[in-house]
């Protein structure tokens, strides 16, 4: 922030004398601070004015004085800017200060697009958006050079883009318009903009070709290289997925090749005269060498008759006094430097009577065009014509036959006539030989073998002796050892040729590559690649983890198989080898990992090795992994059982175990039950009815169905039925007991549960109700063998029980089955509490419903923040809390210093959403008070259990914390402790620790409590 201010100082018993001016200039978004001092007697006051309204209008509640008259804006927007002015006033006199407030956003460039094309003649547009203020100037450049508006070139200024007054973030827009573009257009554009403090620039490119590209693999490709356009350096930069880098650079220098003028010769076509001719270098870079040649062989600088002159770096002259018939011939000035080698030829022609000038011939390598200056050629007295020879006619009297393509049959003499009518005429007799360079019938050839096979490489190769064969590997000479073999096959080839045979015995996969031949001989080498697929099996899986076991079934998961180096042949398939102690081995193919292993035995140990196939073989087996199924109940009966006379009171039974195939696990015990084998007539049935079962019509209802008893065990005529019902607590249901499904039976002792005595010889209607409510009852049902329960608790567990009923009286109650009624929408939070976190947020807490009536899905959280519409959030059913945020967001609220928030919880189970908590409401504050979020109310607890009591607060600064047991101050002990987070630890609660505990948490701006009725309850 820059600010500049005066202050005002008046004597003693007197006002303000005078006005000052000052200037502050802050960033958007920070804390201003505008001066205003003025010490004065008596005292003055400080009344504040924007554009000649007072700020307490302009922003209510936003702006806050501190002593001296200072106006704090602790957060500044862009229409904050302008002159405000203190006036100070006492009974004494009255004086202003002016203040003037500018406000500036950084400035950020954007040039769109960044790379584009335009055919030439097109029009070029360039858009560059700057937003941040104050904005001096918005310049362009075209490769760091100002562009000026011509005729072609025009910036353009977008006045509709410039912010409106209060908007967070003015920008201007600035075209550049290029018409008609052309090639020289190509470059590197920058808009630049400026501001008093602050600079900003983007670029944009218009691309002069498409020679410089980027291929898939990294490479970078330059056609057409230039200098002016090319040279210089290049990075490259590779990143991975998990943004780590690697850069390297290299630099590029451009040298330009020799360029030669045409050769020409003055003078000189006459035998006698004088010739020179003139060699000028008309560009490349030094150092340059400059060197003359006839007929293909260097002239001798030092030859009295030829003359070589260097008269500087880039020129050279050839110069002979007096021509003669031997001086005809081609001559050529060869330029060299650093890049590459030019030439240029002229032939001169000396005519001369009745001789022969230089008629040359001999070697001549094989496949290329060969001249020879003679009159006409023959071999064997026939004259050649055709597309294999041409013939050229140069100088006067001058003649060559070309060979288009030499080849080996056109080796041999070759005689060349001349006559010109006078005398006998001439003829000379030329031998040409013909060289061959190495060559290969095919230049790539491509050999997949399996692992430990045998791989075989022939290379045949053509040329003239001597020609010598050799096989390399990554630029090593391969020979032969225990399995490489290198052996020589000439007479499987021409006369001409040579066969080497590279053979790998028992490959590996390391062995997979490029396996070059490398033919030489005198006239050059050449050389045919050779690749080797070695084919291996896959490598073994890795990390074989078990991810699920049951009974009867193991999930196998793994890290897919992958291929040897050199080796790129796909996994088909996997196997798991499966053994125990009890089966044989056996494999399972499977695809993919996980893999699900099925139809297994329970309760038995595995041992588990996975391998990988593909279509060379299968790899190696993973190391053993041992996994035990789960148990199951036993499926077997105990066998050959017998009861033995003990006495006149007792039996004794034995017996033996089941088969060990049906035991599924270790057996734990047995149970024995017996019955007597006789029957008292019309007495109370000493059986209770069968296959209870039970299942929920509705939230509140249930349908219980049953059978009757055996008839051995009913004792007489079945005349009705009790069913007995009540509420069961989560403390009567052990862990495995509270989820059960309904109908399930209670495997523990009856606790006395049944038809009270004073119901059993009650005279009943067909159905009716004794003492029924939603904790419980008995019910009576006649002629029938099902009950329906009514006036129920949503999703509750019930307690029921059936007794048959004869006429002497009520049996024995079966066994208690848990019935659960279905779910229904739960009431409102049982509690509801909010507290400001800041200046444009709040928490809102809650505790559970007193009657969740269902498993709790989420919970719905609507505020409302001020004036503004309210919003709901989903909250998880896990939390017990939410953040309340963004009531600052709205520029029209953005000067409200402290507003009302209002805040609602709901709860939702599967069946839909319950009512509404009533609602919650707190202040927000610059200023941060303590406050806590924790909800009290009452806790219970059973005797010698733990408890803790939560005490969460927040504030700034942060508030400390006290905790006091019916108004006086904990003292700590081996059971009660506050741990680090504030909340107060109690271990192995006794009845004394029952009590009201408050938690008050203070800081600076205020305070802020909760309180707990904690109760010790006795077993």
């Amino acid at each position: 922030m820059y600010h500049s201010f005066y202050a005002l100082k008046a004597p003693e018993s007197a006002g303000p004398q005078h006005s000052s001016h000052s200037s502050v200039t802050v960033a958007a978004a920070s804390a201003a601070t505008l001066p205003c001092h003025a010490p004065a007697n008596p005292p003055p006051t400080f009344i504040w004015y924007k554009d000649q309204t007072l700020v307490a209008h302009v922003k209510p509640r936003e702006h806050s004085f501190v002593v001296g008259g200072f106006l704090v804006i602790p957060v500044v927007g862009v229409d904050d800017a302008g002159d405000y002015r203190c006036v100070v006033n006492n009974s004494v006199g009255v004086t202003t200060l002016t203040t003037h407030l500018e406000v500036t956003i950084p400035l950020k460039v954007q040039v769109t697009p960044e790379v584009t094309e335009v055919m030439v003649g097109e029009i070029l547009e360039l858009r560059c958006t700057v937003t941040g203020f104050p904005v001096s100037d918005v310049l362009w450049y075209k490769d760091a050079s100002p562009i000026q508006s011509d005729g072609r070139h025009r910036v353009l200024e977008d006045r509709a883009q410039f912010g409106a007054p209060g908007a967070a973030r003015p920008s201007h827009l600035r075209r550049l318009r290029v018409q008609s573009a052309l090639a020289t257009d190509a470059g590197a554009y920058q808009c630049r903009a400026v501001g008093p403090r602050d600079v900003a620039h983007a670029h944009a490119m218009l691309p002069a070709t498409h020679h410089q590209r980027v291929n898939v693999n990294g490479t970078l490709t330059i056609a057409a290289i230039t200098r002016a356009g090319d040279e210089g350096s290049y990075s490259c930069t590779a990143l991975d997925k998990q943004g780590r880098s690697e850069q390297q650079t290299l630099h590029i220098q451009v040298k330009v090749p020799p360029q030669l003028a045409p050769l020409t010769f003055v003078g000189g076509n006459r035998a006698g005269l004088r010739a020179q001719a003139m060699c000028l270098v008309l560009a490349g870079d030094p150092p340059l060498s400059l060197r003359w040649y006839k007929n293909g062989q260097e002239v001798d600088a030092g030859s009295s008759d030829v003359i070589i002159t260097h008269a500087n770096d880039f020129s050279s002259s050839l110069s002979i006094e007096q021509t003669l018939g031997k001086h005809a011939g081609n001559y050529t000035c060869s330029a060299t430097n650093s890049a590459s080698t030019a030439s240029s030829s002229a032939v001169l022609v000396v005519n001369a009577s009745g001789n022969w000038g230089d008629i040359s011939g001999g070697l001549m390598p094989a496949k290329t065009a060969t001249p020879l200056h003679e009159d006409v050629g023959y071999d064997s007295g026939i004259t050649y014509r055709g597309s294999e020879f041409s013939s050229n006619t140069f100088g006067e009297g001058g003649r060559s036959l070309v060979v288009v393509e030499a080849i080996q049959d056109h080796g041999g003499r070759y005689l060349c006539q001349a006559s010109n009518g006078v005398g006998a005429g001439l003829s000379k007799v030329i031998t040409i030989v013909v060289h061959e360079p190495p060559t290969f019938s095919t230049s790539e050839r491509r050999v997949e073998v399996a692992v430990g096979g045998k791989a075989t490489f022939i290379c045949q190769a053509r040329g003239d002796a001597p020609l010598t064969l050799r096989w390399l590997r990554n630029n090593f000479t391969i020979s032969s050892d225990a399995r490489y073999s290198v052996e020589s096959a000439d007479d499987k080839v021409e006369s001409n040729g040579r066969e080497l045979r590279l053979t790998i015995h028992r490959t590996e996969a390391t062995d997979g590559g490029d396996y070059h031949c490398m033919a030489t001989n005198g006239h050059g080498t050449n050389s045919a690649l050779h690749h080797l697929l070695v084919q291996d099996v896959p490598a073994p899986p890795l990390a074989v983890t078990v991810a699920e076991t049951t009974s009867r079934s193991l999930t196998l998961t793994w890290q897919e198989a992958t291929s040897p180096h050199g080796s790129d042949v796909p996994v088909r398939r996997y196997v798991v080898l499966l053994t125990s102690d009890r089966d044989i081995p056996k494999e399972v193919a499977v695809h993919s990992t996980p893999a699900k292993l099925t139809d297994l035995v329970p309760a038995t140990r595995y041992f588990l090795r996975v391998a990988a196939e593909n279509s060379v073989g299968r790899s190696d087996l993973t190391d053993v992994l041992t996994a035990t199924t789960l148990d199951e109940p036993p499926t077997g009966h105990p066998r050959n059982v017998k009861a033995l006379s003990s006495t006149s009171t007792a039996l004794r039974l034995q017996w033996e175990p089941p088969l060990p195939n049906t035991t599924h696990g270790k057996i734990l015990g047995y149970y024995l039950g017996h019955r007597e084998n006789r029957f008292v007539e019309y007495i109370d049935p000493n059986g209770p009815p069968e296959h209870v079962a039970c299942e929920p019509l509705s939230s509140h209802s249930l349908l219980v169905r049953w059978t009757p008893p055996p008839p051995e065990r009913a004792n007489g005529i079945i005349t009705s039925y009790r069913v007995a019902y009540r509420q069961l607590h989560e403390t009567e249901l052990t862990e495995t007991d509270s989820e059960m499904l309904p109908g399930r039976v209670i495997h523990k002792s009856n606790s006395g549960f049944g038809i009270p005595k004073s119901l059993q010889s009650l005279p009943l209607a067909f159905s009716s109700s004794v003492g029924t409510s939603g904790d419980g009852g008995v019910l009576v049902v006649v002629e029938d063998q099902q009950a329906r329960l009514v006036s129920l608790r949503a999703y509750t567990n019930y307690s029921v029980s059936i007794s048959a009923a004869t006429a002497v009286g009520v049996g024995v109650p079966s066994d208690p089955i848990v019935c659960s009624t279905l779910e229904d929408v739960p009431s409102p939070p049982e509690a509801i509490k909010i507290v400001a976190a800041g200046r444009s947020s709040a928490i809102v807490s809650w505790r559970l419903p007193k009657e969740t009536r269902g498993r709790i899905t989420s919970y719905a959280v609507r505020w409302r923040c001020g004036p503004r519409s309210a919003e709901t959030r989903t909250v998880d059913p896990n939390e017990d809390h939410f953040t309340i945020t963004g009531c600052l967001d709205s520029k029209v609220e953005v000067w409200y210093r402290n507003f009302v928030l209002t805040a609602w919880v709901a709860a939702d189970t599967s069946v839909g959403r319950g009512k509404e908590s009533n609602s919650a409401t707190t202040t927000t504050s610059v200023s941060v008070g303590a406050g806590v979020w924790s909800v009290g109310g009452d806790v219970s607890v059973a005797w010698r259990r733990d408890v803790t009591l939560p005490c969460d607060a927040v504030g700034q600064p942060e508030p400390s914390k006290r905790w006091a047991q019916d108004g006086r101050d904990i003292v700590e002990d081996s059971r009660v402790s506050v741990i680090s987070s504030g909340k107060l630890r109690i271990v192995d609660a006794q009845r004394s620790h029952s009590g009201r505990y408050t938690c008050t948490a203070t800081n600076t701006h205020g305070s802020d409590s909760v309180t707990y009725h904690l109760s010790v309850i006795s077993e």
